[in-house]
């Protein structure tokens, strides 16, 4: 491309820039009726009457139907309308996979997506098989199974089930995909963000597009009445940007950092101390470690491209200690109780294994939200319901919300909130965490603990580390006796949501009809 200014008849010199375009790639649009079956490739999903339909209201169905030809997806909008027939199960999805255009998964619960490889998903999906809820949507990865975690849509006034076209817009800037879904006949609408590195996971900066669908024992008339996608391919000829892990955050001790890129050939050079990298930065091989308060800074650089932009990871230091009560050392200093919390026994007791309790606990003074680490053991001993949240509100000292599955959180305003919950109130299961805000009733969406092998019922000891690094929270929970251990990332704005950069900072516990005693043995907090 080469351009010149002019101005009051005068005009600039020759700019030029390269850019590379694959005139091979083909970008979509299928206006309403329009779809043809010799543009994709189909495997069971067919193309009656210009729509697509991906299942066909049968049971046990396992459907894909993917764009012939690979699109680039560093940076993109699509946009398509869709439609849920007698919808009873499963659900469809939206996928990006480098997994070939034969890429077909399982049926039932997986929605055609599950299993297929080098993948992103966005799901729509209309059975509860896991915990998920009947009406929800999420972002999958690698074929993973796309029941939890998930987004519940009833609170937005969206539902699948209602025989409505509804329109999915997705834009994509090259770290967040935003998802904006709207009922176009009620006009309800939602919207999510994923931060996801799209051409790290599928291994490149071009990938085929298209959707998955499902069924298992029950059915659904599974149709997309409309498709469009444009990528923003007309973009220097760069490397994509290396993926560094983990997170950047607060850390108390050396942190071990992996990197990875996506581009073929591609080597990562890196420096430690905040300064740009160069090709003479130091070249990546393998695992590095670091202290905290380093800051890695990294470059990819591969033949044929131009240099990747840089990305930075932050590792800092907990400088500053706002509460430090250590095992067998509780007291009630600086503590506000409700409802009969209280420290006994020189440990913080939530609920005291009554029925019908609803109980907080915070810490007196504001603490800095934007940036922390907390830790906190816990242990819940006679645990048959309903469980406790850490929580982070501006609603103060006294807030205190609903019993029961509310868990003593839900109607706190301005807040946000981890559970670690005994009881299956609404599908959630019986050994469940997940993230809430704004008093959200804590039931679904939730994560099952299940499978990582902790067991909130056992009595065992549990630590929970927390670190917030100012977009993503992170929590590490492990129980003290057999080791099993969870790691879990939330995507969450924390000082937006409390409406301040300092909060008030605490637990909230409950018990419904059936009870249990639970107890924080220890809690420290450092920003």
């Amino acid at each position: 491309m080469n351009a010149i200014a002019i101005a009051n008849g005068a005009s600039s010199t020759v700019s030029s820039a390269a850019y590379s375009i694959d005139l091979s790639t083909s970008e979509v649009n299928f206006g309403t009726g329009s779809f043809t079956a010799s543009e994709l490739t189909l495997d069971g999903a067919t193309v009656p009457g210009g729509l697509l339909q991906l299942t066909d209201g049968k049971p046990n169905e396992a459907r894909s139907a993917w764009f012939l030809n690979k699109v680039p997806v560093g940076g993109f909008t699509t946009d398509f309308t869709f439609q849920q027939l007698d919808a009873t199960a499963d659900g469809f999805t939206f996928a990006i996979q480098n997994d070939g255009v034969s890429a077909i998964g399982i049926g039932g619960g997986g929605l055609g997506y599950q299993g297929i490889r080098k993948s992103v998903a966005i799901k729509f999906d209309l059975h509860n098989n896991a915990g998920e809820g009947a009406d929800s949507t999420g972002l999958y990865i690698d074929g993973a199974p796309p029941t939890i975690p998930a987004t519940n849509l009833i609170s937005s006034g969206i539902n699948l089930h209602s025989g409505d076209v509804m329109h999915a817009h997705l834009a994509y800037d090259g770290s967040t995909l935003t998802v904006t879904l709207t009922d176009t006949i009620t006009g309800a609408t939602a919207t999510e963000s994923y931060a996801v590195n799209i051409p790290a996971i599928l291994g490149g900066r071009t990938a085929y597009i298209g959707f998955t669908g499902g069924t298992g024992e029950y059915s659904a008339i599974q149709n997309i009445l409309s498709w469009s996608y444009s990528s923003n391919n007309l973009t220097p000829n760069s490397a994509v940007a290396p993926a560094i892990l983990p997170l950047s955050g607060t850390y108390t001790s050396a942190v071990n950092v992996t990197m990875e890129d996506a581009t073929a050939g591609a080597k990562i050079y890196y420096t430690t101390d905040g300064t740009k990298p160069r090709s003479s930065s130091t070249l990546y091989s393998g695992p590095i470690t670091v202290t905290p308060d380093a800051i890695i800074n990294a470059i990819a650089i591969a033949s044929g491209y131009e240099n990747s932009p840089i990305t930075t990871a932050s590792y800092f230091t907990s400088t500053t200690a706002e509460l430090n009560y250590a095992a067998g050392a509780f007291t009630a200093e600086g503590l506000t109780f409700n409802n009969g919390a209280d420290v006994s026994g020189n440990l913080l007791q939530i609920t005291d294994g009554g029925t019908g309790e609803s109980r907080s606990a915070w810490y007196s003074t504001k603490v800095p939200v934007s940036r922390f680490t907390t830790d906190f053991t816990f242990q819940q001993l006679n645990a048959e319901a309903d469980g406790f949240t850490f929580t982070i509100q501006n609603d103060g000292v006294n807030a205190v919300g609903d019993g029961g599955e509310g868990l003593g959180y839900q109607s706190i305003g301005k807040s946000v909130a981890i559970k670690f919950d005994l009881y299956n109130n609404a599908g959630e299961g019986m050994n469940s965490t997940g993230m809430y805000v704004n008093g959200a009733v804590p039931t679904v969406p939730a994560i099952d603990l299940t499978p990582s092998g902790i067991d909130l019922h056992s009595g065992d000891i549990m630590h929970a580390h927390l670190i917030y690094d100012g977009s993503a929270l992170a929590m590490t929970l492990t129980d003290t006796h057999t080791n099993a251990m969870v790691t879990l990332t939330f995507r969450v704005d924390i000082p937006a949501i409390v409406g301040a950069g300092s909060a008030y900072v605490g637990f909230t516990g409950s018990a419904g009809g059936f009870s249990a005693t639970q107890n924080v043995l220890s809690w420290s907090y450092s920003h």
